[in-house]
């Protein structure tokens, strides 16, 4: 039987398979090409703090050294082959959740600042679209938006079936986006735009909205924003 991990993976191969083949990278001028999606690279989870990005980047300096070959392996060139590449790309992310310098400087701030171990962390994103260039991928979005909708479906049911201890979304726009999708489930705390709960089929999750702490929040921000983050998971 099949974990909640393994179906969101599945229902993302069958959207990229069903609906996103003849969208990405179809000509010369595609701004958002033809990669492989990022696939969550954990077996399970247990109680995790979900934390939130908008999609994974696809950017040069990600792949350097011997890693360059990393980069080739995530294009897209046959339609039904993505699930015979899952395994192999499951472990360029898990890599990456390991030794890239951003996941590195936000498994240091929760450590640090918000006392909360990597082994706690649960690294997603909202749209498990390979794209650098932010902007970009928000234009696509808004022209393709029934498979922004089913993106943000399929996140709405891993975290119903998941009930984190907590999600922080690093992110402007992901804030954004959730903040807009969730409105009929959202409830801020008093007198908060930043800090609230996201009641589930009777179950809540708190979570906490804030931008990227990866390019240099000043010191008093971090100081609020982890402040924030420990009293929400109580």
């Amino acid at each position: 039987m099949k974990n909640q991990i393994d179906l969101y993976n599945s229902e993302i191969i069958s959207l990229w398979e069903d609906k996103l083949w003849g969208v990405l990278g179809t000509d010369s001028k595609s701004k958002v090409k033809k990669l492989c999606p990022m696939f969550i690279p954990y077996e399970d989870f247990k109680s995790p703090v979900i934390v939130l990005g908008i999609n994974p980047s696809h950017s040069d300096n990600e792949f350097k050294g011997n890693k360059i070959t990393n980069k080739s392996f995530l294009d897209w060139n046959s339609r039904y082959e993505l699930k015979s590449k899952e395994l192999r790309i499951k472990s360029i992310q898990k890599d990456a959740h390991k030794n890239a310098n951003y996941f590195k400087k936000i498994k240091k701030f929760f450590k640090d600042e918000v006392h909360v171990e990597e082994e706690d962390l649960f690294f997603l994103d909202l749209f498990p679209i390979r794209h650098t260039e932010q902007i970009e991928l928000i234009e696509f979005l808004k022209d393709n938006s029934a498979v922004k909708k089913t993106l943000i479906k399929l996140f709405r049911s891993l975290l119903q079936e998941m009930k984190p201890r907590a999600v922080v979304v690093l992110n402007k726009k992901a804030s954004e986006y959730l903040q807009i999708e969730f409105k009929e489930n959202l409830e801020f705390e008093k007198n908060m735009v930043s800090r609230g709960k996201i009641n589930l089929g009777g179950d809540s999750v708190p979570i906490v909205f804030s931008g990227m702490i990866t390019n240099g929040l000043d010191v008093y921000s971090r100081e609020r924003l982890a402040h924030q983050i420990y009293e929400t998971m109580g």
